[in-house]
């Protein structure tokens, strides 16, 4: 977040690059956790194949209209706010709605039965 707040030098656009080539993965491991305790390992790989896709999609979405709002305004500015914007609303919505109730067990259950 550091690296936002500065101006950008070699030195921190090289730190902040290889964070994020060490942790742009992070999340995989929790939501194939995820993706098993809902949907069993029976289907896993399909299903976390279309999330990826998906995710990718979202991801074209992202910069072709970062590149559209750069075109209109002459700035990235409200292509950060929005995105900033999308960001916050699905933090809520993840608060608000959660997931499903989960039971006691109910991973080891479904590893155990995949």
């Amino acid at each position: 977040m550091v690296y936002f707040m500065v101006p950008p030098t070699p030195a921190t656009t090289i730190v902040f690059a290889a964070a994020m080539g060490m942790l742009w993965l992070g999340v995989i491991p929790l939501v194939s956790g995820y993706v098993a305790e809902l949907f069993g390992t029976r289907y896993m790989t399909t299903i976390l194949g279309l999330s990826f896709v998906i995710h990718q999609m979202g991801s074209v979405l992202g910069a072709w209209g970062g590149g559209v709002i750069f075109d209109a305004f002459g700035s990235y500015d409200l292509a950060w706010r929005v995105g900033v914007l999308i960001g916050i609303i699905a933090g809520v919505v993840q608060i608000v709605f959660g997931g499903p109730a989960r039971q006691k067990g109910s991973m080891r259950r479904a590893l155990a039965t995949g």
